[in-house]
């Protein structure tokens, strides 16, 4: 008896490009890929595993105008599998509670759990093996309501997958759970979705979000795809990630402090990335393209130079990196002059100096609290205006706070120094 085979989806957002690529797009009448592209990827690879059942833990499409798009790409892929023998089970989430209900209607072999709000299972013979699937699916934009309140465990040795769209923690309106709720009444697994960061939560008992299949913003940052949950024949369950996401995002900080010539700064940048590539060249077999925000920092002697250092990182990024695409290049270096120094002064680049101070020393506390207090209200602000992703929240810690208080201080700083050297 061998070990039951199951690959797990998170959110697809079907008909929602990855940000910034459909401009890339546009200007280079090039095609870059997309969550449909990695879907079909995911599709061939559950093949060649032979795996018994392909899960979705829901948004698998964006939203309900999507459903054109969405109908041709998921009933191909179910097609497929349903050829090789394999099974799809699925969970409506918060963005397709409407489309994929109907999606299910019209794609026999695409079996929507729970499509009531209620938990809903079903038991499948694989071979000589039994497994239960459960799932509870949105039947609404939100959800504040407890979605495991009315969930029963197994109560027999048939080995079961729970399939759940919810939010982990604290107050939300998107199917609040806790993590201790989900260990005290535990299945073989829980797969999980809504939060776009892959992340194994607890071994024994098994639970853990895939995460978006495909990256669709700079802020999931990191590989990307479907996970291989295994079942053994004791009822152990175990998962690890597939890395099939043509597409990653990715955030590299390089320090040039003591750079003080632009070619030792390209050696430095090079250098760091081709550390990076070796250190991550398992998880880019099937990366295509990697979309770069990177920060440079340090103290270092060509700052009047760095403008066009950035510029010439930008233009030739392939040379540096196979698929490399710098998206953002945030120039957070500072001249040698010691902030000491500048802060005497009462210009706005004083000022900034000052503040600068404050973060790095933490002095004085009154200055400090109130400064973070400040830029706390401000990105928190900026966060709900841009309406990002719910992982986004008000509970930032003040060393993230301040560190993005530093980077923006520093980025203005370098800013009124590089016009000032101009216009001396």
């Amino acid at each position: 008896m061998g070990n039951i085979k199951v690959l797990c989806i998170g959110d697809v957002h079907l008909g929602r490009p990855s940000s910034r690529m459909v401009l890339e797009a546009a200007q280079t009448d090039s095609d870059f890929p997309s969550p449909r592209d990695t879907l079909t990827q995911t599709t061939i690879r559950a093949q060649r595993l032979a795996v018994d059942v392909v899960v979705f833990s829901g948004d698998v499409v964006d939203q309900s105008n999507a459903h054109f798009e969405a109908f041709g790409a998921l009933s191909n892929v179910v097609k497929m599998l349903a050829q090789a023998g394999i099974k799809v089970y699925a969970v409506a989430g918060n963005h397709d509670y409407e489309v994929l209900e109907k999606l299910a209607a019209t794609i026999p072999e695409f079996r929507l759990l729970g499509a009531d709000g209620s938990w809903e299972e079903e038991v499948l013979t694989l071979r000589e093996s039994k497994l239960r699937i459960q799932g509870k699916s949105f039947t609404k934009r939100h959800s504040p309501d407890d979605p495991v309140a009315d969930y029963t465990p197994p109560q027999d040795t048939i080995p079961t997958l729970a399939l759940l769209h919810c939010d982990l923690g604290g107050d939300s309106n998107y199917a609040p759970v806790s993590l201790s709720q989900l260990e005290s009444k535990a299945p073989s697994a829980w797969v999980l979705g809504h939060i776009h960061k892959p992340v194994l939560l607890k071994d024994d008992p098994l639970i853990f979000y895939p995460g978006t299949l495909h990256p669709l913003d700079s802020t999931e940052t990191g590989p990307h795809g479907p996970w291989l949950l295994e079942i053994d024949p004791s009822g152990k369950a175990s998962a690890k990630m597939i890395a099939l996401a043509p597409l990653r995002y990715e955030y590299l900080r390089i320090s040039l402090d003591g750079c003080d010539s632009v070619a030792e700064a390209r050696t430095r940048i090079t250098k760091d990335l081709s550390s990076w590539r070796e250190e991550h060249l398992a998880e880019l077999e099937d990366v295509q393209t990697i979309s770069l925000r990177l920060s440079l920092t340090g103290h270092t002697a060509i700052f009047s130079e760095l403008p066009l250092l950035c510029q010439e990182l930008e233009e030739n990024s392939e040379e540096l990196m196979p698929g490399l695409q710098i998206e953002k290049i945030m120039q957070n270096c500072r001249p040698q002059v010691p902030l000491q120094t500048l802060a005497a002064g009462q210009d706005p680049a004083g000022l900034i100096a000052r503040k600068l101070l404050i973060l790095e020393q933490r002095l004085p506390q009154h200055d400090y609290t109130e400064l973070l207090a400040a830029g706390r209200r401000h990105i928190l602000a900026a966060l709900q205006q841009a309406d990002l992703p719910h992982e986004f929240n008000s509970n930032l810690e003040d060393p993230e706070v301040a560190s993005v208080l530093d980077q923006a201080a520093a980025s203005l700083l370098n800013l009124l120094l590089s016009q000032k050297e101009q216009s001396a």
